[in-house]
């Protein structure tokens, strides 16, 4: 196996777990790997590799893939085949909004829920949070007023 995980916490545990499935570290690209373990988005020099990989050899991620691991970014592919198939086939998702792009639209709901008695718990996450670091829970809505910090929010019902 080859890894590029230089800005990752959890590099330790998966060379362990790939060492406990038989896996030999090589210490280039250039090694005999089979698998190469990568960490955050495919960097230019991974992304070269993708064209030339041989029929056992496994990459685990895909270009584009933070459009699915990026909370903010997943909600925008969702909201977008929403708008282009209807919430019946796409309605299974929370409410969310990004923030601050979505700021405007936040404070309607909001304020909407409010007037309405929505007893709504609301989730913040960070921007560049990961692994729960960050996230706020609120209650009652009106508290995430104002709050203005790059994050995405969903509501999540009692």
């Amino acid at each position: 196996y080859f890894t590029d995980m230089s800005d990752c916490t959890s590099s330790d545990l998966i060379q362990v777990i790939l060492r406990d499935h038989g896996y030999k570290r090589c210490s280039t690209v250039e090694g005999a790997w089979s698998v190469y373990w990568h960490a955050g988005e495919l960097r230019p020099a991974a992304l070269a590799l993708l064209g030339s990989l041989q029929p056992h050899q496994r990459i685990n991620k895909l270009p584009g893939a933070g459009e699915l691991t990026d909370k903010a970014r997943l909600w925008l592919c969702f909201r977008s085949m929403q708008r282009r198939h209807g919430a019946a086939e796409f309605g299974f998702m929370p409410t969310t909004f990004v923030l601050p792009e979505q700021s405007a639209e936040f404070d309607a709901h909001l304020h909407a829920s409010v007037a309405n008695g929505d007893p709504s718990i609301w989730i913040l996450k960070p921007a560049h949070g990961a692994r729960g670091n960050g996230i706020w829970l609120h209650r009652p809505a009106s508290e995430v007023w104002g709050a203005g910090a790059d994050s995405s929010g969903s509501g999540i019902f009692p």
